[in-house]
């Protein structure tokens, strides 16, 4: 009897990595990075300085690409001071990891910033450069808040 008991013990094993053995492998992702939800529109404010010309922006980005690579189509629209009423600037090469976002395209921007946990709230520093009156201008990015919309 124990016998018995044995080989239906063994026969069921065997029949149960068999099937393990022929069953669809399905691989889950989980990740806490907020950085794999970054793309999509932004909106927010930002405080933008030229030597003593200081300057408020409201403006929208859209974000698209992957957490490695990045790219920014962003279009200003000034609220105070004397700087251009609208700008449009876009960027590629940024990345985003564990909440933090690096965005630094040589001759153009050299931007930093911080996702909050949620990863719907950004705040980002650094600088730009842009053509102004046929002139080259790098602007600083004093401080820029967005929200994901």
């Amino acid at each position: 009897m124990k016998r018995k008991g044995l080989l239906v013990i063994a026969a069921a094993h065997v029949l149960l990595i068999s099937s393990f053995a022929h069953a669809d492998t399905i691989l889950f992702k989980f990740s806490n990075d907020v950085c794999d939800t970054v793309d999509g529109k932004w909106t927010g404010t930002g405080k933008v300085s030229v030597g003593a010309i200081k300057c408020v922006y409201n403006g929208t980005a859209m974000i698209s690409g992957t957490p490695d690579n990045l790219g920014l189509d962003v279009t200003l629209n000034k609220t105070s001071g004397i700087c251009p009423a609208q700008e449009h600037i876009q960027l590629s090469g940024g990345t985003c990891h564990q909440g933090v976002i690096a965005l630094h395209t040589p001759n153009v921007a050299n931007l930093d910033g911080n996702l909050d946990a949620s990863g719907t709230k950004a705040s980002v520093t650094g600088n730009v450069t842009f053509e102004l009156l046929g002139k080259e201008v790098t602007a600083n990015v004093d401080e820029m808040d967005l929200s994901k919309s």
